[in-house]
């Protein structure tokens, strides 16, 4: 692609930066281009009991979103705290005593609420309705109940 130039998949994904043009040989094309001088966008290919993706360009925000959103579906994985705001990590440990620890990264510049409660470590707080404030660019451990 050339540096001010952009093409849409079939789905509305928009791309640029950078495509090349793949052959789906014993692979399903899940895209295709919808514009553009390129035929294939992403492609699955089945490898023995899973699958391999390779996408053939840079998607916008929302086209790799609902790649990942995908795959993630597609894989069975399930969010280890649902209802995590876009831009919270979240890092689940155990210890030894089979206490569960729920390490909170908010990597935004505003604050979050987080749907977990428990016992703020780093504040000392208890945390009885579910709701942990996380202020932007701060980082809490809640001990789980």
């Amino acid at each position: 692609m050339q540096a001010d130039e952009a093409h849409t998949l079939d789905e509305g994904a928009r791309a640029d930066l950078w495509s090349e043009r793949t052959r789906s040989e014993g692979a399903q094309a899940v895209h295709t281009w919808s514009d553009g001088p390129l035929t294939d966008g992403s492609a699955r290919r089945a490898v023995e009991s899973g699958a391999a993706w390779y996408v053939v360009t840079r998607l916008d925000e929302e086209g790799t979103d609902r790649i990942l959103e995908s795959l993630l579906d597609e894989a069975g994985a399930t969010a280890g705290v649902p209802g995590l705001p876009t831009g919270i990590g979240a890092v689940r440990r155990h210890g030894e005593h089979g206490e569960r620890f729920l390490f909170l990264m908010n990597h935004t510049g505003t604050d979050a609420e987080i749907p977990v409660g428990g016992d703020d470590l780093m504040s000392g707080r208890s945390v009885t309705a579910g709701r942990t404030s996380l202020p932007a660019r701060e980082v809490t451990i809640i001990r789980e109940r």
